[in-house]
């Protein structure tokens, strides 16, 4: 999956590919830590098991890395975290996790991606509604 929303996106993903390979730019890397967390709350059917993934998620993403310390991926964690709270039917703290993750990282953020899918279930919910 790209990450590309917007042509500034565009212009600094395709000056990333270099010799016809691509560079961690086209792609959604996370720490191991969150990630293991993500997938812990996916994959257990025991509620107490997910609310404690659940946990550890919030936990790891309340610390705010600086802007020059891009080597934890902290936008990924992110957009994990508003996933899960989506799953949990919090749309609009999942949908303020994803904003968060979009001031992080502004550029070739998988969050727009679950911005505009977030927008257009609420819009097409409504219209179906009437």
């Amino acid at each position: 999956m790209y990450r590309t929303i917007t042509s500034d996106n565009y212009r600094e993903r395709k000056s990333s590919i270099y010799y016809g390979h691509c560079t961690p730019t086209e792609w959604a890397i996370s720490d191991v830590n969150p990630f293991f967390y993500y997938l812990t709350f996916l994959s257990n059917s025991k509620k107490e098991k997910q609310v404690k993934s659940f946990k550890k998620l919030i936990e790891y993403c309340k610390t705010n890395p600086t802007v020059d310390d891009s080597s934890d991926y902290f936008e990924t964690a992110l957009n994990m975290l508003g996933n899960t709270l989506e799953r949990m039917d919090r749309k609009s703290e999942a949908w303020n996790t994803y904003k968060r993750s979009i001031a992080y990282a502004p550029h070739n953020n998988a969050a727009y991606w679950h911005l505009f899918r977030l927008l257009g279930r609420h819009l097409y919910s409504g219209a179906s509604e009437k």
